[in-house]
């Protein structure tokens, strides 16, 4: 079979790039595989070296050439030629976020897709969708991120959608139920093991060699709960004030971190590092005894950067809502949102301190439970046999 990939791949600065170039090797041993991108050449040598890409614009001529289209859809601007495909091209997607109502919102005010917002509205709303998404664009109302999906589009224009949770397949069943859906493991590249000495990264960073170190992965955003969890760790610091905080990820606008940071007197014991290149985002993986990965609202993501903390053997601490519910009470401690969520936390981050040996074994459960469920060929040889199934059924 011959597929058409679209997918934003590096540099475009997304994690659903680093996540689509793990799994094109893996998906190249079932399929004959080309990339498609819009108007740049993508940063990785592999993927040069072991991939035709083909722009965006070529693609209408080229379109009889390939048996089917697979398409990775995410929350970010980045996406705009994956959906404009998706929507002239029928195909299998991917279906990296459940709400999209930023993708529509950024590719509208970026002029990618003009009036994307108030089609896709009124597509999922009517008239009154319409109105609405001209009064967000104005400034007259807005809206969270998280106040409407807006998948409807995208699912209606797919032949088939592939998912990475429980709960986002019992979304689609909801709102589609005729939608075919494959849900399907998220695939994780692991890091090395063991991982590279933390000491050389210490000593770079300025941290004392017994600090406690807490961590969080990922874009640094409100929805992240962040200011939860830094008001969790100043109180944790009432009891260990040698510990550090770390923040591995790029900071979203206007969300002001550094002033939350000032305002809890946390200066000098959180480092703040910004987007990390992936190679050194996986060395930074070495240097926690915790890591934190809250989400609320949740748009129905599967984190990457969650699998990639297990996958690298720490002790991780989520929220208890979403596709993070699913993971085993063996590989993560979970959070409820709301009232009590930053007393519990608190409770855990001390309990975990004091556990050198509960820090171990949660750390291990989470590296063996991605090593069992989330195999990159698992998950390529799955997403080719549906794209297949899909295809001869269209």
């Amino acid at each position: 079979m011959r597929i058409a990939c679209f997918s934003p791949l590096n540099p475009r600065p997304t994690g659903i790039a680093d996540y689509t170039e793990s799994l094109l090797l893996y998906l190249a041993r079932y399929a004959d595989v080309d990339v498609v991108v819009d108007g740049y050449r993508p940063a990785n040598p592999a993927v040069l070296e072991h991939f035709r890409v083909v722009d965006y614009a070529r693609f209408p001529s080229l379109r009889h050439t390939y048996d089917a289209c697979l398409y990775h859809m995410g929350n970010s601007p980045f996406h705009a030629y994956v959906y404009d495909a998706l929507t002239r091209y029928p195909g299998v997607t991917v279906l990296h976020d459940y709400v999209l109502y930023r993708f529509f919102k950024a590719a509208t005010l970026d002029g990618l897709l003009p009036a994307a917002l108030p089609r896709a509205m009124a597509y999922a709303l009517g008239r009154r969708g319409f109105d609405l998404a001209y009064q967000a664009l104005a400034g007259v109302q807005p809206f969270s991120d998280f106040d409407y999906a807006l998948a409807e589009p995208v699912l209606d224009a797919s032949l088939g959608v592939i998912v990475h949770s429980a709960y986002v397949r019992e979304l689609i069943a909801r709102s589609r139920p005729a939608c075919p859906v494959a849900q399907i493991n998220a695939p994780v590249d692991l890091p090395p093991d063991p991982l590279p000495d933390p000491a050389s990264l210490r000593a770079e960073l300025g941290l004392p060699d017994d600090a406690f170190v807490v961590a969080s992965f990922g874009r640094i955003d409100p929805s992240k709960r962040i200011d939860v969890a830094l008001r969790a760790f100043a109180r944790l610091r009432e009891t260990l004030p040698e510990a550090r905080y770390l923040l591995v990820g790029e900071v979203v606008p206007p969300y002001d971190v550094a002033a939350r940071v000032r305002g809890l007197g946390l200066e000098g014991s959180v480092v703040l590092t910004g987007r990390l290149a992936l190679d050194d985002f996986r060395r930074y993986l070495a240097l926690p005894d915790v890591c934190i990965n809250l989400r609320y609202p949740t748009a129905g993501e599967t984190s990457a950067s969650l699998l990639q903390m297990m996958g690298a053997g720490k002790p991780v601490i989520v929220s208890g809502v979403g596709a993070f519910s699913e993971l085993p009470d063996t590989c993560c401690a979970k959070v409820g949102v709301g009232p009590g969520e930053e007393d519990r936390l608190v409770h855990l981050l001390l309990s975990l301190a004091r556990d050198a040996a509960l820090r171990r074994r949660m750390g291990a459960n989470a590296r063996q439970h991605v090593l069992t469920h989330h195999r990159p060929d698992d998950a390529a040889r799955a997403m080719v046999a549906f794209v297949e199934r899909v295809c001869a059924c269209a």
